[in-house]
């Protein structure tokens, strides 16, 4: 069965800050480093996990059987702004992290909170469209150096399957953008994306 990839909006992000941290500091990762040169910073990911733009990954996903993964394939693709790209597991293709250069959204704990009142309702109908159910199981609110960070993590149910989508929405110098991390596992990357570095 062909692997899936939701359709993960930056502007359906959904979450309710009920952690804060503030001047947070990212732990030293290991793994491959990428240029994500549209935001100016490189990232460290897992070595197993490999670039590529979200139409590449796309035409992957569509050519191969993942059996890995048991998700359903009849949902597509959403477009992307330009400048996005996938970071995927290369022993499963379905598990992948999407990076979404976005518009800026200036936000602190309490417009994040005004922001996602709007979204909520918009994304819970589009999963429960796509017969999603899920669960939040995490929050959190950081700020790490001159960056603010937002984490909502949740646990999603189709049938008889499951996963995790785990997203990240950074403002830092009046540029915001996210990244979707979609897994069968509970690592939700957090080392990772705060460890980012910019130049």
């Amino acid at each position: 069965m062909k692997a899936l990839i939701l359709p993960f909006l930056f502007t359906t992000l959904l979450f309710g800050c009920e952690n804060k941290e503030t001047n947070y500091s990212a732990p030293v990762v290991q793994g491959n480093s990428f240029k994500i040169e549209t935001i100016g910073a490189t990232i460290i990911f897992p070595k197993n996990y490999v670039e590529a733009s979200f139409d590449g990954y796309k035409a992957l996903l569509m050519a191969g059987d993942d059996s890995t993964n048991n998700w359903p394939d009849r949902f597509k693709f959403s477009s992307l702004p330009k400048g996005s790209h996938v970071y995927y597991n290369s022993n499963s293709l379905s598990e992948h992290i999407l990076f979404i250069n976005g518009g800026y959204i200036p936000f602190n704990k309490e417009l994040a909170k005004e922001f996602i009142a709007v979204q909520h309702f918009k994304w819970t109908k589009t999963w429960e469209k796509m017969g999603i159910s899920s669960e939040r199981v995490e929050t959190k609110y950081m700020e790490s150096g001159t960056a603010n960070i937002i984490k909502v993590r949740y646990y999603l149910i189709i049938g008889l399957n499951r996963a995790y989508i785990t997203q990240y929405v950074i403002t830092r110098n009046k540029r915001s953008f996210a990244f979707s991390v979609f897994n069968a596992t509970e690592d939700d990357f957090q080392d990772y994306i705060t460890a980012i570095k910019f130049y």
